[in-house]
């Protein structure tokens, strides 16, 4: 008699266990979106930040070691590639490649004229691949990941 019991729990414990893995799995999977959204997002935030700061620097003063930039310009040229370069719309600042992936906040943009330097704060909103539909009904419909990321440009002719 043991053993039919024993048997009996093999079943639902096999169950259990591909349940976990099954869960593990699609934990790592959203981690690595998150990870892999974060870094495509912090590479084009940085080389706005350089671009912009390159396209406002006023180069008469460079033969004398002096680097000043016009900071004037500097969020439109930052806004203007990061739209190109991440294939944002430009009013909600999503990207949609068929369905709603993420969208870019920006919370903050510091130029410095002297030294020349930009700081940029972002929050990217991301949603879940498979979060999303497993726990709409319990949290709603707005679940999404918060990714901040915070930027410094790199002035390549002082650093």
């Amino acid at each position: 008699m043991d053993e039919k019991n024993d048997a009996g729990t093999s079943i639902p414990m096999l169950f259990g266990g591909i349940f976990l893995f099954l869960v593990i799995i699609m934990i790592i999977i959203e981690v690595q979106n998150v990870y892999a959204t974060q870094r495509k997002v912090k590479k084009e935030l940085q080389i706005a930040a350089n671009i912009a700061i390159v396209k406002s620097m006023d180069d008469e003063y460079r033969i004398d070691g002096v680097s000043q930039m016009d900071v004037s310009m500097i969020e439109y040229d930052f806004e203007d590639y990061l739209v190109d370069a991440l294939d944002l719309s430009m009013s909600t600042m999503e990207h949609r490649n068929g369905n709603y992936e993420y969208a870019v906040n920006i919370l903050s943009i510091t130029p410095t004229e002297n030294p020349p330097k930009l700081e940029v704060g972002v929050v990217v909103f991301l949603k879940p691949i498979f979060l999303q539909g497993l726990l709409e009904e319990y949290v709603g419909p707005n679940i999404r990941f918060e990714i901040p990321i915070d930027i410094v440009s790199k002035n390549q002719r002082l650093d």
